[in-house]
């Protein structure tokens, strides 16, 4: 059942469709995919990770994964993403999802976490990123 909020519709049952596609987005880090990774983006996608300016343009974010990826390499790095309250709003061909990110260690020491905020479309009928942001909650240790 969809409901109406200003001009968007909210529909619980793209959670199952978003979350679907975060477990990808997930996977594909997990497991080092850097072949994967890059597809999940628009060609003009833009990445706003934390402590980080924007990168923009599907290869600049391959890139970028590629040295997240081979840094991890050291630590183990994992991530999981998951939703909040705010779940998954669509307004026309465009998706808006919020929720929340763990960046950790094999140990499961946390690295990491915050909130994400992603703006997603279909491109030939494939959900990409169109821009993803993602916020820290940890503080500078300055």
């Amino acid at each position: 059942m969809s409901s109406s909020t200003s001009d968007f519709v909210v529909d619980p049952s793209l959670k199952k469709e978003i979350g679907k596609f975060n477990k990808g987005l997930q996977d594909a880090f997990n497991q080092q995919d850097l072949s994967a990774i890059p597809l999940l983006f628009t060609d003009d996608a833009t990445l706003l990770p934390p402590g980080h300016c924007e990168i923009v343009g599907r290869q600049a974010i391959a890139e970028y994964f590629e040295e997240v990826i081979e840094i991890g390499k050291e630590y183990g790095l994992q991530s999981r993403y998951f939703y909040d309250d705010y779940g998954v709003i669509m307004k026309d061909s465009m998706y808006f999802m919020s929720g929340r990110y763990i960046l950790h260690r094999e140990d499961a020491t946390v690295v990491d976490k915050g909130k994400y905020l992603s703006i997603a479309k279909k491109v030939n009928g494939q959900l990409q990123l169109y821009i993803d942001i993602a916020n820290s909650d940890l503080k500078d240790e300055d």
